[in-house]
């Protein structure tokens, strides 16, 4: 099957099961991802690198079911606005650096998603960051 054939199928799947294609491929990649960073965390560098090739193919799955999703938005919105709207809150709860975003408060204290420092000095500041950071309550 060719790319521009893959494409014209995902184009055409039904609203509904484009947005739970897509759904399922980002719950899959933040599995794998969170068990990826547990084991780095617990110094199982051997453990991790193992999930790396799931990975990359997860993370190419949701990528392509992404693409087809901003491409097909405009039926999306028509056709499963409810399905649209499920992951797109699911995307920002998953994604979003400030889980504060999705109560409407504001943490000036948290980690801004383009800080991209890494080491053991950054890593510290986080940690020491995210303990006295305020936690924000709904209104």
């Amino acid at each position: 099957m060719t790319a521009a054939a893959r494409l014209a199928a995902l184009d055409n799947l039904p609203a509904t099961e484009l947005c739970q294609l897509a759904e399922s491929a980002l719950s899959a990649l933040v599995d794998v991802m969170n068990r990826e960073t547990t084991l780095l965390r617990a110094g199982h560098l051997r453990e991790a690198s193992i999930l790396t090739p799931d990975k990359a193919r997860l993370a190419q799955d949701y990528v392509g079911f992404a693409r087809t999703v901003q491409r097909q938005t405009d039926r999306l919105k028509i056709e499963a606005p409810q399905a649209i709207d499920r992951l797109k809150w699911r995307k920002t709860c998953v994604c979003s650096p400030r889980p504060a975003r999705l109560l409407k408060t504001s943490s000036p204290t948290w980690p801004r998603s383009s800080d991209n420092r890494i080491g053991p000095g950054h890593m510290a500041e986080q940690e020491r960051l995210q303990q006295t950071a305020p936690i924000p309550h709904a209104a």
